[in-house]
């Protein structure tokens, strides 16, 4: 298979990368999948002798993130989501030793960042992840379950089907009793709810990472706390998504309260239509999350659809995009998106 050639080498890359690095910041966006992701990060870091630190950050606030990591840490990992254009990439590679990017996007990225990366549609990070870890240790087939919990309404190629058999063979019971959904859900709320929320989901995945009964039903404090705010928050997105900002064909648009908001929402709205549009008003800036089918390269549709913007910079690839552009054109970029996807699905 294509993806585990591209494992064994990410392995040694990200192995030599760490060699000499003492204490790493994992940056992941406010998603399920960089959430799982970055658990298995974390323990890959332990296993190669490096400590490590989460930090959670949205696109319009890398560069503040960046500034506070100063004097802190050797490497920067950005997971999933890397910085939109060059300018926090070019203020961060003269203050740290080295700066990582993995994802499964199809956008460039400058030259001053190590890229590990896969570019496949209907998969996500999580499952690159356990993919490395694979490789980098043969007991790592434990990480199946958390990289499956960061799949919800994401990944969906034949790859991701064969890591869900993995973790099926390994964990059998978790699966046969649908225990994955409540997982999934559960980082969907933490999500949702933004960073504190989020950083006890990694917490409580790192003290079951080894045993998943123990985040389902077990005594772990923290993660009994998540299970208890799964159906208010869920009442939330429910609320949220009753109220589109525009329903137009196969693509549902809708406004946020929280600019975190924008990637989960758009991802839970993916049950409801072919590609959901979600966007956070925040002058002088627009921001906007899409998420549709994995054939269509969104990266590639904004390049052709917003070059004559004047000031607009953007992370995706096949499925997925986040974008931030001049709050002023905000709606007519959405228009436009809506437009496009739908002569797309249209088509199809």
């Amino acid at each position: 298979m294509e993806v585990e050639g591209w494992a064994k080498r990410a392995a040694i890359t990200l192995e030599e990368s760490l060699k000499n690095s003492e204490r790493v910041a994992i940056i992941l966006p406010p998603t399920p999948d960089g959430i799982a992701s970055s658990v298995i990060l974390s323990e890959l870091c332990s296993q190669l002798g490096v400590d490590s630190e989460f930090v959670v950050s949205l696109p319009e606030t890398l560069l503040d993130a960046i500034e506070r990591l100063i004097g802190k840490f050797d490497h920067l990992i950005f997971l999933e989501l890397p910085p939109h254009g060059p300018g926090p990439i070019s203020v961060a590679k003269e203050l740290f030793k080295g700066l990582i990017a993995i994802d499964h996007g199809s956008s460039d990225l400058p030259r001053d960042i190590l890229r590990v990366g896969f570019d496949y549609g209907g998969i996500c990070t999580s499952l690159l992840l356990y993919m490395i870890s694979s490789q980098i240790e043969r007991d790592n087939e434990y990480l199946s379950w958390v990289a499956v919990s960061g799949f919800r309404n994401k990944c969906t190629s034949k790859i991701c089907e064969s890591v869900k058999e993995r973790s099926q063979l390994y964990w059998p019971d978790l699966i046969e009793e649908a225990s994955v959904d409540l997982i999934q859900r559960m980082l969907s709320a933490a999500s949702f709810e933004g960073e504190e929320w989020i950083m006890l989901a990694i917490s409580s995945l790192q003290e079951s990472a080894e045993d998943p009964w123990w985040f389902i039903r077990g005594s772990s404090v923290t993660a009994s706390v998540l299970r208890s705010k799964v159906p208010e928050v869920e009442a939330k997105v429910r609320e949220s998504l009753s109220e589109p900002f525009l329903l137009d064909g196969s693509v549902g648009i809708w406004e946020v309260d929280e600019p975190h908001q924008r990637f989960v929402l758009s991802i839970e709205a993916r049950r409801f239509v072919d590609a959901a549009m979600t966007f956070f008003y925040d002058p002088p800036l627009g921001l906007v999350y899409i998420s549709a089918p994995q054939d269509i390269d969104l990266h590639s549709e904004a390049i052709e659809l917003l070059k004559g913007e004047p000031e607009w910079s953007a992370f995706g690839g096949k499925g997925f995009l986040s974008m931030i552009v001049d709050s002023e054109r905000l709606i007519s970029a959405l228009m436009s998106f809506k437009d496009r996807l739908n002569g797309i699905l249209g088509r199809a």
